[in-house]
């Protein structure tokens, strides 16, 4: 209800990514986690809701999390500080044009950001958007990421 937010959690393919080396990875205003195919497994899910459990904890707050039923939301445990709620079997259909506008929204914040980035870093007629995009990094995105 107050509006807070939690810090994005990004998931990539590798653990220590070549782009942030020498980087902190506390201080870049994200969550990262990795596997091999940076998709959420049930294990980053479960350390997820294990920090956000311990954040509430520490600030006091309970809160409800409401899940869909991928295979990866379930695993056995309580928390003191969350509650899981499973939307029921068979509403994706339903919530999805809800989804797919947060995620549309998200995407166009985000490409919007790009593209200012872009036309901001070619310098006319010795790189291509292309070539601009080939020495794009994920630690480069990050910003655009948690703006969006």
């Amino acid at each position: 209800m107050e509006g807070d937010k939690e810090h994005p959690l990004v998931i990539g393919k590798f653990k220590n990514p070549h782009g942030f080396k020498n980087i902190n990875m506390n201080n870049l205003g994200i969550q990262y986690a990795n596997s091999n195919k940076s998709w959420m497994t049930s294990l980053i899910f479960k350390n997820w809701v294990e920090r956000l459990n311990s954040k509430m904890s520490v600030e006091n707050r309970k809160i409800l999390l409401l899940l869909d039923n991928a295979p990866v939301h379930y695993f056995d445990g309580e928390f003191s500080n969350i509650e899981l709620y499973f939307l029921p079997p068979k509403t994706t259909s339903k919530i999805q044009p809800i989804d797919q506008g947060i995620v549309h929204s998200f995407k166009s914040w985000y490409k919007k950001g790009m593209t200012r980035n872009l036309s901001m870093g070619t310098n006319i007629g010795t790189l291509s958007y292309t070539d601009e995009l080939t020495k794009f990094k994920l630690v480069n995105a990050l910003p655009l990421i948690i703006e969006a």
